[in-house]
């Protein structure tokens, strides 16, 4: 049986549920850890005080067990978490050896044209900053919980969210996240794991366009 590592960091938890909806979905026929970024930071720090250098050390606990490595991560304010970020260019020779998979949360994702990995801002950033290309990658829609949010928060989200033609009603909690696009996501990662080759899909990064980037703030 084929072993699979998801690590996956979370700020409002919907990156942790589509993390735990893809592993349950691929434990039927494969062996998989499921781990929160977090477990690999001191945690005798706290998270909002976490530097770079804490952040330096961040390793994959024995990587080359696993047949394929699954990130995921969500957007903070228009960028995705440097817990992440560090993680993948820490290890950038590792998981250019071990496949490894990616995937982004986001609200921008809530439209379908941005649902598409070749046209999702954020994405197409942050791939840029990368020294290697994930083999297969998506991006999902997030979680709109204003009622969760801190007031700065809040504040924020509903100003982006007015001028992208968003739900502005700070009472609202709608769940975006398209999951058949998970369910497919699985699909595709088990197919491949399967044939023990991890081919470039619709879903890999040589397709993707990095030009003309939109850099809208929005969260998971």
């Amino acid at each position: 049986m084929k072993n699979i590592l998801i690590l996956y960091h979370t700020r409002h938890g919907q990156t942790q549920k589509i993390s735990e909806y893809i592993a349950t979905n691929l434990s039927v026929n494969f062996k998989v850890t499921l781990q929160n970024i977090n477990t690999l930071i001191d945690q005798t720090i706290p998270e909002q005080v976490v530097d770079d250098q804490a952040l330096d050390h961040l390793q994959l606990d024995h990587p080359r067990k696993y047949d394929l490595i699954v990130l995921a991560c969500p957007i903070y304010y228009g960028h995705h978490d440097s817990f992440i970020s560090k993680l993948m260019l820490k290890n950038a020779p590792l998981l250019e050896r071990i496949p490894c998979a990616f995937f982004s949360v986001n609200l921008t994702a809530r439209k379908a044209l941005k649902s598409d990995p070749n046209n999702n801002p954020y994405l197409l950033k942050f791939l840029k900053t990368l020294t290697f290309k994930p083999k297969l990658i998506a991006v999902f829609a997030g979680k709109l919980q204003y009622p969760s949010y801190g007031f700065f928060d809040k504040l924020m989200i509903q100003f982006i969210m007015k001028i992208t033609q968003g739900v502005t009603d700070t009472s609202k909690i709608i769940e975006y996240t398209d999951w058949n696009k998970v369910d497919n996501f699985c699909n595709l990662i088990a197919s491949n794991l399967n044939e023990s080759n991890l081919n470039e899909s619709n879903l890999n990064t040589n397709n993707l366009n990095t030009n003309n980037l939109n850099t809208n703030n929005l969260t998971e």
